[in-house]
């Protein structure tokens, strides 16, 4: 039996309070009280987080079934015991089918969002197109992402550290926030808060897996982002590389050395908003990026009308609508081909 698979036992009690917990979490109403009660419960037994990670499991693995807001449990004013027993229910049911699945990990589609809440109160936003695979046990927190973009909130545990690990690259955190992003053309990390510590993970070339690996066709972020910080600082190759709050790491398939600048979080983050903010992107670059969150994709035909100048802030998905907005603000057409949208210079027939 793989070590990773090993958790404490629990009961079926624990799962059914595990089960109201996730409930109460879930609930855009949720107080502060009801978050200090759930880490309360969290440590008094270490069962408690083996059910809670069950459930939460359960609950991913049933993510296609219907939801019954909180709120309206409340009103049909059923109760405390009763409401127990059927959140009992369902979520036992859940952990039936996850028992009898293989688990390979939890993903978006295009255009599609998740929050993940984890056994240990650590919480996982995914990003549009992205796959996480999470591995949990008494001594490491340890989380892959194989493709994609997504934000870790990471809950503090001095007993078991918390490591991200995507293409060949191992990022170790410690009650902190940090954004990875995987795609075929680079490795990001950017720090929001706390501290992060990103090392090689395996023998070989860092970016080995990335230029196989990957599933965007998005350009070089870093490269096209005129307002992050004009000096950049290079990290040796194969020394730990630490990070402060502001901070991007960045590793390029072309790259000799992985680079760290100073981006507006505020941009890199707009996607938990729904929202894509390109600040000064060539038009290439700009439709690859608004292209992550939609399958109706943007070709650009013409070098020239690739290498516009682009800034504004646009709705995640609507990839119509911006071809419409670029149109109309450079003179340009749009045409509706095979399930895309080309843009063109006017003057073409």
């Amino acid at each position: 039996m793989n070590a990773e698979n090993i958790q404490p036992a629990c009961t079926q009690e624990q799962v059914g309070e595990a089960s109201v917990w996730m409930a109460m979490l879930r609930d855009p109403e949720r107080s502060m009280q009801v978050e200090r009660g759930f880490r309360r419960w969290l440590a008094a037994d270490r069962g408690n987080a083996a059910a809670f990670e069950k459930v939460t499991q359960a609950w991913e693995e049933t993510a296609g079934l219907p939801r019954i807001p909180l709120k309206v449990v409340r009103k049909q004013s059923l109760r405390p015991r009763r409401f127990l027993q059927l959140a009992t229910l369902a979520l036992i049911l859940g952990s039936v089918l996850l028992y009898q699945a293989r688990h390979a990990g939890v993903e978006t589609d295009v255009g599609e969002q998740r929050t993940l809440t984890l056994s240990d109160g650590s919480r996982v936003f995914l990003n549009t197109d992205s796959r996480v695979v999470v591995h949990y046990d008494e001594k490491i927190r340890r989380v892959e992402i194989p493709l994609g973009e997504a934000l870790f909130d990471v809950s503090t545990d001095s007993t078991r550290p918390f490591i991200v690990e995507t293409a060949g690259r191992e990022i170790r955190a410690l009650g902190t926030s940090f954004v990875v992003r995987r795609d075929a053309q680079q490795l990001s990390v950017t720090l929001l808060d706390g501290k992060v510590a990103v090392t090689s993970s395996l023998d070989r070339s860092p970016l080995e897996s990335l230029v196989s690996g990957g599933n965007s066709p998005s350009g070089s972020t870093s490269a096209n982002d005129s307002h992050a910080v004009a000096t950049r600082r290079t990290a040796a190759a194969g020394a730990p590389i630490i990070l402060t709050p502001g901070e991007r790491l960045t590793i390029g398939a072309n790259s000799t050395a992985p680079a760290i600048d100073e981006p507006p979080i505020e941009k890199l983050t707009a996607w938990r908003q729904g929202k894509v903010d390109l600040a000064n992107m060539q038009l290439a670059d700009a439709a690859a990026e608004m292209n992550r969150y939609s399958r109706t994709k943007i070709v650009i035909e013409d070098a020239q009308t690739a290498g516009i100048r682009i800034t504004g802030v646009f709705r995640a998905g609507d990839t119509a609508s911006f071809a419409s907005a670029i149109a109309n603000t450079y003179g340009l057409q749009t045409h509706q081909v095979n399930g895309r949208i080309l843009v063109t210079e006017s003057s073409r027939k």
